[in-house]
Protein backbone atom coordinates (compact mmCIF):
# COMPACT_ATOMS: atom_id res chain seq x y z
CA UNK A 1 0.00 0.00 0.00
CA UNK A 2 1.14 3.55 -0.64
CA UNK A 3 1.26 6.36 1.93
CA UNK A 4 -2.39 7.28 1.28
CA UNK A 5 -3.60 3.80 2.24
CA UNK A 6 -4.57 2.86 -1.32
CA UNK A 7 -3.35 -0.19 -3.11
CA UNK A 8 -1.12 0.46 -6.12
CA UNK A 9 -2.96 0.20 -9.40
CA UNK A 10 -2.31 -2.80 -11.59
CA UNK A 11 -0.17 -1.92 -14.59
CA UNK A 12 -1.10 -3.37 -17.94
CA UNK A 13 1.38 -4.31 -20.60
CA UNK A 14 1.50 -1.81 -23.46
CA UNK A 15 1.60 -3.23 -26.97
CA UNK A 16 3.13 -1.43 -29.90
CA UNK A 17 1.30 -1.33 -33.19
CA UNK A 18 1.90 0.66 -36.33
CA UNK A 19 -0.64 2.76 -38.22
CA UNK A 20 -0.17 4.20 -41.69
CA UNK A 21 -2.00 5.61 -44.71
CA UNK A 22 -1.48 4.66 -48.32
CA UNK A 23 -2.88 5.86 -51.64
CA UNK A 24 -3.05 2.72 -53.75
CA UNK A 25 -4.76 4.19 -56.86
CA UNK A 26 -7.19 1.22 -56.95
CA UNK A 27 -7.20 -2.34 -55.72
CA UNK A 28 -9.21 -3.31 -58.77
CA UNK A 29 -6.45 -5.18 -60.61
CA UNK A 30 -5.68 -8.86 -60.08
CA UNK A 31 -3.22 -9.42 -57.25
CA UNK A 32 -3.29 -5.83 -55.98
CA UNK A 33 -4.63 -6.71 -52.52
CA UNK A 34 -1.99 -9.43 -52.15
CA UNK A 35 0.73 -6.93 -53.07
CA UNK A 36 -0.51 -4.44 -50.47
CA UNK A 37 -0.60 -7.17 -47.78
CA UNK A 38 2.98 -8.16 -48.64
CA UNK A 39 4.15 -4.58 -48.17
CA UNK A 40 2.29 -4.24 -44.87
CA UNK A 41 3.95 -7.37 -43.54
CA UNK A 42 7.35 -6.22 -44.80
CA UNK A 43 7.10 -2.93 -42.87
CA UNK A 44 5.18 -4.47 -39.93
CA UNK A 45 2.20 -2.14 -40.36
CA UNK A 46 -0.87 -3.32 -38.44
CA UNK A 47 -3.55 -0.82 -39.45
CA UNK A 48 -3.62 1.17 -42.68
CA UNK A 49 -6.08 3.66 -44.11
CA UNK A 50 -6.15 3.02 -47.84
CA UNK A 51 -7.25 5.81 -50.16
CA UNK A 52 -8.62 5.43 -53.68
CA UNK A 53 -9.62 1.76 -53.53
CA UNK A 54 -12.48 2.41 -56.00
CA UNK A 55 -14.67 -0.62 -55.21
CA UNK A 56 -18.45 -0.57 -55.46
CA UNK A 57 -20.59 -1.62 -52.52
CA UNK A 58 -19.41 -2.14 -48.98
CA UNK A 59 -18.36 -5.03 -46.81
CA UNK A 60 -15.73 -6.82 -44.82
CA UNK A 61 -13.33 -9.13 -46.61
CA UNK A 62 -10.95 -11.58 -44.98
CA UNK A 63 -7.49 -11.34 -46.52
CA UNK A 64 -5.05 -13.68 -44.78
CA UNK A 65 -3.82 -12.06 -41.56
CA UNK A 66 -5.80 -8.92 -42.39
CA UNK A 67 -9.40 -7.79 -42.63
CA UNK A 68 -10.37 -5.26 -45.32
CA UNK A 69 -13.25 -2.99 -44.33
CA UNK A 70 -14.48 -1.09 -47.36
CA UNK A 71 -17.31 1.29 -48.16
CA UNK A 72 -17.78 2.17 -51.79
CA UNK A 73 -20.57 3.75 -53.78
CA UNK A 74 -22.09 3.52 -57.23
CA UNK A 75 -20.31 6.59 -58.62
CA UNK A 76 -16.79 5.13 -58.07
CA UNK A 77 -15.66 8.19 -56.16
CA UNK A 78 -12.52 7.85 -54.11
CA UNK A 79 -13.07 6.66 -50.58
CA UNK A 80 -10.89 5.60 -47.64
CA UNK A 81 -11.01 1.99 -46.53
CA UNK A 82 -9.11 0.16 -43.81
CA UNK A 83 -6.91 -2.91 -43.80
CA UNK A 84 -6.49 -4.15 -40.23
CA UNK A 85 -4.41 -6.95 -38.79
CA UNK A 86 -6.75 -9.63 -37.42
CA UNK A 87 -5.18 -9.48 -33.95
CA UNK A 88 -6.58 -5.94 -33.49
CA UNK A 89 -10.12 -6.47 -34.81
CA UNK A 90 -11.70 -7.10 -31.37
CA UNK A 91 -9.96 -4.07 -29.92
CA UNK A 92 -11.23 -1.84 -32.71
CA UNK A 93 -14.75 -3.27 -32.65
CA UNK A 94 -14.93 -2.72 -28.86
CA UNK A 95 -13.80 0.91 -29.22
Amino acid sequence: MDAGGERPRKRYKVYDFYISTWSVLSLYGAGMLKQVKTELQKYRIDIVGIQEVIWRGSGVLGAGNFILMYIGNESNTFETDYLINRKYIQTIMNF
